[in-house]
């Protein structure tokens, strides 16, 4: 049997032809950015030349010297990084088009659409992209200020090259390929449930359909994906971000003229780990499903898999403990890749604020979306909606001919824009903190990007196969934002905040949480997600602590050295009277507190702002008003308490940095 395709001539033709201009655009890119990296190749080159002719000029040697220095911009900086040349507002909208894929989209409208309005927060956990509060106020600019191009080097300029420190900068190399991993798996279960809605392939092999979907997409994606660097992804998803954010819009004003009854039903799906689930009907009101006020508890049924939140209070506490926790220790993954792009802390805070921005059009789709989705149910007795398909089934059944199209297009895009960022990102771990910082040193261009592209085929191919044992997106969304999340903050937290943390206890408490966190995953599925956490973080936080008072602390020049750069607040007392004068510490300590206490402004206002999209969106006009006045009056004080305050550090290595009477007494 061959594919069935489900859409009309028109959305067809929008789907293919915004599918073939995404590969124009990622050719166009690429080529481009082949082009620069042949430039930098000959001024290589020419350096190399002026050296082998041992010019006497003082001035061809001074040129020759600037040439050997520009050396940082290499083959992996502009792979990574673009040469730190890509304007702020391109970082920003690639930032969050990397955070909208279908996945995601996906398990955001199903939690609205199955609990309403306070849905959202069970999103604390990763999907409300928090984070971006603490990237704002001051995580941004602290991890921008260290003369770093990855994690793996930010470990290195942590903790220094003792062995210790190379240890753990592959032990993270190797969990961070196994998140890359997880998060492709991710993308294949939301894509695969998303693009079988439309188009049904057979069983080829003996495998689901939604595989070979996930496949398909996968494939595209891949086709200008590997052959490019950052520089590409970030302009390509630029382009297709036009689709993302219009059809948002478009979606939010459709969900905004449908009224939704006083009384309906809702579907949740039962309790399954591998078989697809049964699925339940829940009555509830229109009143209950606007509010935004979190209930102690939600009483959903046993059976249901979403009874898991029935502890509503105690989850949003653990949720946004760990949240706090995870977005105090740094931005990471794609996200890290994105700050380290920036060519200052300015930069930083503009593309992290205009993000913000941008991400509250993903909720206004998401509310759009769940009212349709209710209001389809209703006008059918008798149809089942899987909450986490309710976004193909309302694209496929509710919207008109063109705006379906338009819109498949987009989430297309969407899911694009995570996967090639998931990608790039993921690859470096590899590349550069275990084949060129490990196997060989001396690797040729041609090498790095060879290698850069074997990982990148290996992260996809995994993800792909470990879909086929996970039937729910929220199940590995669960686990790689709470379980594994929770096994990890605590070591990436007191790398920044605790001078005496050393790479021993970090390795130990990132090892011990990883292996907690995937024994959870496999030998208890069922369990539920804040005691999934409580297990994971209890045991790599005791073990961290009690490893880091059995060890010695790292060298004081290589702590010298770190916090003169990155200067974060914290247990750094004896360090930083080393390193600074006590006005400088007042200067330093000053700033620290006005974003310590300024962050948890941010956080109000950004939660804010999203919920007020949802609650425009379902018209629920007294709570919309109350949003309104709370953004009124947090607005003004984070102008007026922050951000007249702020001042722009210069970034990057400096000479006056290179000064050991600078860093202290040896």
């Amino acid at each position: 049997m061959g594919p069935v395709v489900e859409l009309g001539t028109l959305d067809l033709a929008l789907c293919v032809g915004y599918m073939a201009s995404v590969l124009l655009v990622g050719l166009f890119f690429t080529l481009r950015e082949q082009r620069e990296r042949e430039r930098l190749r000959l001024t290589r080159l020419h350096h190399q030349a002026l050296m082998d002719a041992g010019a006497r000029d003082p001035k061809r040697l001074d040129a020759s010297c600037r040439l050997k220095s520009a050396k940082s911009g290499d083959v992996l900086e502009e792979y990574y990084l673009g040469g730190r040349r890509i304007p702020w507002y391109a970082l920003a909208v690639a930032d969050v088009s990397s955070y909208i894929d279908i996945s995601g989209t996906m398990i955001n409208t199903a939690l609205v659409y199955a609990l309403g309005v306070k849905g959202m927060y069970i999103e604390i956990r990763g999907g409300l992209c928090l984070f971006l509060a603490f990237q704002l106020a001051y995580t941004g600019k602290l991890s921008r200020r260290c003369p770093v191009k990855t994690r793996g080097e930010w470990i290195k300029f942590r903790f220094g090259t003792r062995f210790d420190a190379v240890l753990l900068r592959t032990t993270i190399a190797i969990t961070s390929l196994t998140s890359g991993v997880l998060a492709t798996t991710y993308f294949a279960v939301g894509g695969g449930k998303f693009f079988t809605e439309f188009v049904k392939l057979p069983e080829w092999g003996g495998l689901p359909s939604e595989f070979w979907a996930a496949a398909l997409l996968m494939t595209v994606a891949m086709l200008y994906t590997i052959a490019s660097g950052f520089s590409t992804v970030v302009y390509t998803d630029v382009y297709q971000s036009l689709f993302i954010f219009t059809s948002f819009i478009i979606v939010a004003i459709m969900g905004f003229m449908v009224q939704l009854p006083e009384q309906f039903s809702v579907f949740l799906p039962g309790k399954s780990v591998r078989d697809e689930p049964e699925y339940i009907e829940v009555n509830t009101t229109r009143s209950a499903w606007v509010s935004a006020v979190p209930p102690s508890s939600l009483g959903l049924p046993d059976e249901a898999s979403y009874s898991m939140y029935n502890s509503f209070g105690l989850i949003l506490v653990s949720y946004s403990l760990l949240q706090m926790m995870r977005s105090a220790s740094g931005p990471g993954g794609s996200g890290l890749q994105t700050v380290l792009a920036t060519k200052s802390e300015r930069e930083v805070r503009s593309q992290t604020f205009l993000a913000m921005i941008f991400l509250s059009l993903r909720w206004a789709f998401s509310a759009g979306i769940a009212v349709m989705g209710i209001h389809y149910s209703m006008q059918h007795v008798g149809v089942v909606v899987d909450p986490e398909r309710v976004v193909p089934i309302v694209i496929n059944k509710v919207l008109p001919v063109g705006a379906k199209g338009f819109v498949l297009a987009s989430l297309l895009a969407a899911a694009l824009t995570t996967f090639d960022t998931t990608i790039n990102s993921s690859s470096s771990y590899w590349t550069v903190d275990i084949y060129q910082a490990l196997i060989n040193p001396k690797a040729s261009e041609r090498q790095l990007l060879w290698h850069a592209r074997l990982s990148s085929a290996f992260v996809m191919l995994a993800g792909l196969f470990l879909s086929l044992d996970v039937s729910t997106i929220n199940r590995i969304w669960g686990f790689m934002t709470i379980a594994m999340a929770g096994g990890l903050i605590w070591p990436f937290f007191f790398s920044w905040y605790w001078a005496r943390f050393n790479a021993y206890s970090c390795l130990l408490g990132i090892a011990s949480g990883y292996i907690a966190a995937i024994a959870v995953f496999i030998f208890a599925p069922l369990l539920e997600e804040f005691r999934a956490f409580v297990v994971t973080s209890s045991i790599s936080g005791v073990i961290s602590i009690v490893v880091c008072l059995l060890t010695r602390p790292e060298p004081d020049k290589v702590l010298r050295r770190f916090y003169r750069f990155a200067r974060p607040p914290g247990a750094w007392y004896r360090i930083k009277h080393i390193c600074f004068t006590q006005e400088v510490i007042s200067e330093i300590d000053s700033e620290n507190h006005t974003d310590l206490a300024c962050t948890g402004l941010i956080v109000v206002a950004q939660l804010a702002l999203y919920i007020l999209a949802v609650s425009v969106v379902s018209k629920a006009w007294t709570q919309s008003l109350v949003l309104v006045a709370i953004l009124a009056v947090t607005l003004p004080l984070i102008y007026l308490k922050w951000y007249v305050k702020l001042k722009d550090r210069p970034v990057g290595l400096r000479k006056e940095d290179l000064n050991a009477s600078l860093l202290g007494p040896a």
